[in-house]
């Protein structure tokens, strides 16, 4: 057996860089895995396709965070976020993403519940400091459902507050800030997911 040459380092001075480095490790894990809040998208150039690393990202670190529905024979799985699950009261309006990991490519789908399922149009208010923007999604295809997802993200991350307008009605939505940080959180993965950063 080969002894070990000493370099010169005591025990405490070679703790010293490894203590570093794993506090660096950590700090660098965390700050890739905390959403960036002021990243916008360009509403103009979505893309569904779907890599696979980002696949791999979102399966090893996101997946934990979402509740999958799986449909093996259309190669679909539908993922929910849990957070944004547990916000959800009578009457909402949420989104999910489905993944068709077969054909690599991911869509967000609107979803909703109480006195807003079956809406065709969706107004939403949205203010911030007093200004007032106004912003409408009719159904249709996954294009205009990520452009419609996009321009809320965007608002989302600038804080403010979104009310829903139904027949001239204002009714408050995502009045909490958990529930607007979850509806944020889940649309930041799906364009992550999709490549749209």
């Amino acid at each position: 057996m080969q002894k070990i040459q000493k370099i010169g380092l005591s025990k405490r001075e070679m703790k010293l860089p490894l203590s570093i480095i794993l506090i660096s490790s950590i700090c660098l894990i965390f700050s890739n895995c905390n959403p960036d809040e002021k990243r916008e998208i360009d509403i103009e150039n979505i893309s569904f396709k779907t890599t696979d690393a980002s696949s791999l990202f979102f399966k090893n670190i996101r997946l934990p965070y979402y509740t999958v529905e799986e449909n093996s024979e259309t190669g679909l799985k539908i993922y929910r976020f849990k957070d944004e699950l547990e916000t959800r009261d009578d009457n909402y309006l949420g989104y999910a993403i489905v993944h068709a990991w077969k054909m690599d490519r991911a869509y967000l789908t609107i979803e909703q519940g109480g006195n807003l399922e079956g809406l065709e149009t969706i107004n939403l208010e949205y203010n911030l400091n007093d200004e007032v923007q106004t912003i409408s999604y009719e159904q249709s295809n996954a294009a205009e459902q990520a452009r419609f997802a996009a321009k809320v993200y965007n608002l989302l991350s600038k804080g403010g507050n979104f009310s829903l307008i139904q027949e001239n009605e204002k009714s408050s939505l995502w009045d909490n800030s958990q529930r607007k940080e979850a509806i944020r959180i889940l649309m930041y993965d799906f364009f992550n997911l999709t490549g749209n950063f």
